[in-house]
């Protein structure tokens, strides 16, 4: 479950039929301030998808959200457009099983950080910068041949930190 920045919407995943998909559920009234008193609430389904689609991240400036389709594929949803696009495609990251992805949205919602696997292999994971728009090709940020994994931004956007298994 991740909140929306203004904390009036959520967006899950939830199995429901054969597969997992992503939903959004909206505050309705204006006057009601927290989900958890909430009189009426409007649910959207936002993926339809006959792989898995799941770990939805809202963009921080609410306009996008961040995805895993086929446990690895890192997809950007557009939500007044309602169209996604492939930011990271799945050949880059390998799932052994659910929840074990990592990625983060920039404070200023332009770039998105990510495990990635380069030319290690599977077993050796690298840090990837992704530009959330699709336009760029990915960069790695830490080419070392250790494990980097689960880069986080800090500073405002301005510095990244990430684990290392690097001795």
């Amino acid at each position: 479950v991740h909140f929306s920045p203004d904390g009036r919407s959520i967006v899950y995943s939830s199995e429901r039929g054969d597969t997992w998909n992503i939903y959004k559920t909206d505050l309705v009234r204006k006057d009601d301030k927290y989900f958890v008193y909430a009189r009426e609430l409007k649910e959207t389904q936002l993926t339809d998808t006959e792989t898995p689609s799941f770990q939805p991240q809202f963009s921080p400036d609410g306009k996008e959200v961040a995805y895993l389709e086929d446990r690895s594929e890192i997809r950007v949803l557009n939500l007044k457009s309602n169209k996604w696009r492939t930011v990271m495609e799945s050949k880059y990251n390998y799932s052994y099983s659910d929840g074990d992805q990592w990625f983060q949205w920039s404070p200023d919602s332009k770039w998105i950080l990510s495990d990635y696997i380069d030319t290690g292999g599977w077993n050796n994971k690298d840090v990837a910068l992704i530009k959330a728009d699709g336009s760029e090709e990915i960069t790695n940020l830490t080419l070392s041949g250790y494990n980097d994994v689960k880069a986080k931004w800090v500073l405002d956007g301005e510095a990244v930190l990430f684990f290392s298994d690097r001795a």
